[in-house]
């Protein structure tokens, strides 16, 4: 989530086995551009999303707020704000529909 084109704000599906991200669209099923997959090859599985929040931690965020799945324990809301005197610094994710393949 971002104030941002579209493209980047729009819904992802990330396929992963072994760690690696194997597959990724839009939900949609339309497909992202190659520009776009390095970008969200970023953010592409549980194991980066937990990086991030660890990352927030190390370098003293202003805030961090997550949720995670009672079930799993999986991230579903992070919401970081680096620095509460800056715009634009913030980074926002929602992830949903996590299974096991």
């Amino acid at each position: 989530m971002c104030v941002c084109p579209e493209t980047v704000r729009r819904a992802v599906m990330f396929e992963v086995q072994g760690g690696t991200t194997i597959a990724m669209h839009y939900v949609d099923g339309s497909e992202i551009t190659t520009d776009l997959k390095e970008l969200f090859a970023q953010h592409s599985s549980i194991d980066k999303m937990f990086a991030i929040l660890q990352d927030a931690a190390d370098r003293h965020a202003s805030t961090i707020n997550a949720t995670y799945d009672t079930t799993l324990g999986y991230p579903t809301e992070i919401a970081i704000d680096y620095d509460t005197q800056m715009a634009d610094e913030e980074r926002s994710f929602l992830i949903r529909n996590v299974r096991t393949l």
